[in-house]
């Protein structure tokens, strides 16, 4: 018979679930927060409401929010607490076939991780914590209901894309009248700078793609500088933030200038919980 596992990554945001049945994912779960709390009640309420059996489950795998508190919390239930920055490092590398990667984790903020294999001994995996950023889609919907007074992340990524931010920020040329060093004349030189000026025309589908550029630039510049301190090769980006086309384009775009090798993955925003 397979073993069956249930593993609950708990974000700012959405929570994640995956239904394992041995090796394979059976089902995926992405739901809000704000429906399930950290807590013995919480986790049994999830399970009941996506009709999974306490009893059929050989395990559950539980990470983010504050699952270091609930290791073996559950009666009558193996509850197994996995460190979070573990599971970003690990679930970042599974993705690609390299052995040391920069992993990248957009969620309500950003933590960023460098996460290897060792080689001389199979699975062992060493995640060193490098940095982060208080940027990241909480920061994108919370500033999207206040400028944009919009209730959810889809109708801001729709609005995004209809938008040109650089009508709400200031570019290079803008400001030195072209390129300056290595950095193009229609890079982003002040993020939301235009609306200070006397005149500045724009819609919220603007002020979308102003915010989503405000974050991934920030976001994308950070790991790629830690990238080439640690000599590494490439970033891994995950979370449900980079499954954004127009995001990912934002991500491509600081690449061009300053180099790195991004890697975007399918299934982004379950990566931690795999």
């Amino acid at each position: 018979m397979k073993n069956k596992y249930f593993v609950i990554d708990f974000g700012g945001t959405s929570t994640k679930a995956l239904h394992y049945e041995g090796q394979r994912i059976f089902r995926r779960y992405c739901l809000e927060s704000e429906q399930y709390a950290c807590s013995q009640f919480g986790i049994h309420q999830l399970l009941v409401d996506l009709r999974v059996k306490d009893e059929s489950l050989t395990a559950l795998v539980i990470t983010g929010g504050k699952s270091h508190q609930m290791q073996n919390s559950l009666q009558g239930l193996n509850t197994i607490g996995i460190d979070e920055i573990d599971a970003i490092g690990v679930g970042g590398l599974l993705a690609v076939p390299e052995s040391k990667a920069l992993v990248v984790s957009i969620g309500t903020g950003t933590a960023i991780v460098i996460a290897s294999l060792d080689k001389n001994q199979e699975k062992k995996y060493h995640i060193q914590h490098v940095g982060g950023l208080a940027l990241g889609g909480g920061t994108i919907m919370g500033l999207g209901k206040l400028l944009c007074d919009v209730q959810s992340f889809n109708e801001l990524e729709s609005l995004a894309v209809r938008g040109q931010s650089d009508r709400v920020d200031l570019l290079v040329s803008d400001i030195v009248g072209g390129s300056i060093g290595i950095v193009p004349a229609d890079l982003t030189a002040s993020n939301f700078g235009r609306v200070a000026r006397t005149g500045c025309m724009y819609s919220k589908a603007d002020i979308s793609a102003g915010l989503f550029t405000l974050v991934g630039q920030s976001i994308a510049r950070l790991a790629i500088v830690l990238a080439k301190q640690e000599e590494i090769e490439s970033i891994v980006v995950i979370g449900q933030v980079i499954e954004n086309t127009f995001m990912q384009e934002v991500f491509m775009r600081v690449q061009k200038i300053f180099s790195g090798k991004l890697v975007f993955v399918s299934n982004s925003r379950y990566r931690v919980a795999e």
